[in-house]
């Protein structure tokens, strides 16, 4: 089995979640946990590096993240796994297996990574923008594997 299969299958095995953090979102200010599920299509006609994804966010009333205020899907479509990032300054000095990472949603493809950790008890994102760079500087927030 290839990287990218091994991949594809370990980030479609679990959902994933951020830590319990105060940000600034969405028009929105209080403690938040984004939630990213991927998963396979059943569709025989979807290339197998091609995954659902839906990101919910999570607000909260407490720090602890324990007083649900309201979710929202922030994020739906798919992604499409590709290439391990190798060129790029972060590749040599982040030990994770960083991949290209093209997010579909409806507002278009956007050229982004996807790096998890070597333990493969974390991934970091980034989706980047709309047009022919690939964005790599991944989030600073980790998704840990529930």
């Amino acid at each position: 089995m290839n990287t990218l299969a091994i991949l594809t299958a370990l980030i479609s095995a679990h959902s994933w979640s951020t830590t319990c953090v105060m940000t600034q979102a969405d028009g929105m200010q209080g403690y938040a946990i984004d939630t990213a599920v991927f998963q396979k299509d059943s569709a025989t006609t979807t290339p197998a590096n091609t995954l659902n994804v839906a990101v919910t966010r999570a607000w909260y009333k407490d720090s602890g993240c324990a007083n649900l205020s309201e979710a929202k899907v922030i994020q739906a479509g798919t992604v499409s796994l590709g290439d391990a990032i190798t060129t790029s300054s972060f590749a040599s000095t982040t030990p994770e297996t960083t991949i290209a990472a093209d997010w579909t949603t409806t507002v278009g493809t956007q050229l982004g990574a996807l790096a998890m950790a070597n333990d493969q008890k974390s991934i970091r994102t980034v989706t980047g923008s709309l047009g022919t760079s690939r964005n790599t500087m991944l989030s600073l927030f980790r998704f840990f594997a529930n």
